[in-house]
Formats: C-alpha cells, structure tokens, sequence
C-alpha cells in the first residue's frame, strides 16, 4: 500500500487545548494498480491520522484516530474505513469510537479495539464486506481466565501483577480460537487457532 499526505492545513486546538492539523490522505495500491482514494476531511476529521491497516486482496482497511478522549473531538473520529483499491473508493465507515488501535482481520470479521485512559475500553466485530457492527464486547481487566493463568489466585485478589493488566471479553466471536489484546494499546497480542 502506498499512502500520501496530500494536503495538510492548521486545525486550531483540541478540546485538550493541544494544536493539530486536518489532513487529506491518498490511498493507493503499491503497484500503482486500480484507482486512488482520496480520504478527504468527512472522512478523516481534524486532529486524526491514519494509526493502523490490513489489506486483504484489494480490501483496505484503515483505522483513523487521535489521542484524546472522544468528548474532545466534536467532528468525530476514531473510527475504521474500508477501502475498494480498486475502484478507488471507501466502502464503508464505521461509527465513531470503534478504533483507536491495531486492527486483525480474522476471516469475515474485522476486530477493533477502542478505549482510552479512562474511557471504558471495547472489542468491536465488524462484519468486514459491510462495517456492520457484529458485536460490542467490553473488556473487563483483571480478569483471571483459568487457574492455570494464575495458579496462586484468590476470588477478590487482583489477577495481575504489578505493572501488568490482564483482560478478558466475554464470549467473544472469535471461532476456533483464542484472542489475546493487549489492554494498554488494543493491539492483538496472540490468536490461538
């Protein structure tokens, strides 16, 4: 994949009081085959940039976000666009605060984490050809999966260690396997088939 800034102009502050830029970006397959997206302000807010990507085939997946809380941002974002690199258009958009984090695509199904410091944190299933929201699975931390994860652990302790955080979703939709995500970042840890 080949992404170009394309244009770049100031945006004025955050509501964190933070100065950013609204940017234009053009996504294009590497070879120069199909068609360019233009990712224009209705689809990248200001303040948000392109923070990570999966391509299948000429799928495009792109997750846009910022570092903030969502209140801070009233035009929107964090968010994930599916891109037709070949006919050069985005597919679809997904809600606001759906990503904010790595993306793994995982056969049909798209998985997106969102959270952020003290915003309640989330394992979003998207439906990969339409956006659709599958699933909305909140990640409860200090969840002990089994007592072999942690074989000294007590109901009421927490299950982590200093320093770490361990999480878990409930009944996730994930067939045939086991997702890990790291709760600090939303990045996919492991996935187990």
């Amino acid at each position: 994949m080949s992404i170009a800034l394309v244009q770049r102009r100031p945006a004025g502050k955050s509501g964190r009081g933070w100065s950013g830029d609204q940017c234009q970006f053009e996504v294009r397959l590497a070879d120069g085959a199909g068609k360019p997206t233009l990712l224009e302000e209705s689809r990248v807010p200001p303040h948000t940039t392109i923070t990570a990507l999966v391509r299948s085939g000429t799928a495009v997946y792109l997750s846009v976000g910022f570092n903030g809380y969502a209140k801070e941002f009233p035009r929107g974002g964090n968010r994930v666009l599916a891109v037709d690199a070949c006919e050069g258009r985005v597919a679809w958009q997904s809600p606001d605060a759906t990503s904010n984090g790595g993306l793994l695509l995982l056969g049909d199904y798209l998985i997106a984490p969102y959270g952020f410091t003290s915003e309640r944190r989330f394992l979003h299933v998207l439906d990969a050809h339409s956006g659709a929201v599958v699933q909305r699975l909140p990640v409860l931390e200090n969840i002990c999966p089994s007592r072999s994860w942690a074989p000294n652990h007590r109901p009421g302790d927490r299950c982590d260690a200093p320093g770490q955080v361990v999480g878990a979703a409930r009944e996730p939709r994930v067939e045939s396997g086991l997702l890990l995500v790291d709760t600090n970042t939303g990045s996919a840890a492991f996935h187990f088939r």
